[in-house]
C-alpha cells in the first residue's frame, strides 16, 4: 500500500505576517474552519496553541487563513527569537467544525510542519555608482540566514 506523507515543509519569516491559501471543495459547508498553530518552546517543556479563524472564497473552492507569527507564542521569548539563528518547527492542523485535517490512514490527528526561518539579513551594496552591463543584466544580491 502507498502511504502518503502529511510531513509537507512550509516556510514563514519568524515575525511578519502570512497567510495560507487552502484549495479545495465544499469549504463554503464549513460553520467554523480554524488553523491551529502549535510551538513548542525551546527547551522542549512547554507547548502552546493559536488557533484563527479562516475566511472561504471563490465559491467554497478556496480558504484563506492566517499564518502565526513566533512572535504571538508566549512559550518563546523575544530575547530567545533574537538570539535563535536556527529554524523553529510548528505544527500546523486544521479544524473544520471541530473535525480536525489532516487525518491519518486510521482516523488519528495528524499534522503539517511549519518551518519558521530567521530573517534574512543582507548585505549592503558597496559605496558609490553602480554600473550594469547591459550584456550581463543581472546583479547578485547576497543575504545571509
Amino acid at each position: 500500500m502507498h502511504k502518503r506523507s502529511v510531513e509537507t515543509v512550509l516556510y514563514g519569516i519568524c515575525s511578519g505576517r502570512f497567510s495560507f491559501a487552502v484549495k479545495g471543495a465544499h469549504l463554503d459547508s464549513v460553520i467554523n474552519p480554524v488553523i491551529v498553530t502549535r510551538v513548542t518552546s525551546l527547551d522542549g517543556k512547554k507547548h502552546e496553541e493559536i488557533k484563527k479563524g479562516c475566511q472561504v472564497t471563490e465559491n467554497g473552492e478556496h480558504m484563506l487563513c492566517p499564518g502565526t507569527p513566533l512572535t504571538e507564542f508566549s512559550v518563546i521569548g523575544g530575547a530567545e527569537l533574537e538570539a535563535n539563528s536556527f529554524h523553529i518547527a510548528a505544527q500546523i492542523r486544521f479544524q473544520m467544525d471541530e473535525l480536525d485535517l489532516p487525518l491519518g490512514q486510521f482516523g488519528e490527528r495528524r499534522h503539517f510542519t511549519l518551518v519558521y526561518e530567521p530573517p534574512p539579513e543582507f548585505d549592503r551594496f558597496p559605496e558609490g555608482v553602480q554600473k550594469v552591463d547591459l550584456d550581463e543584466p543581472s546583479i547578485e544580491i547576497t543575504a545571509r540566514s
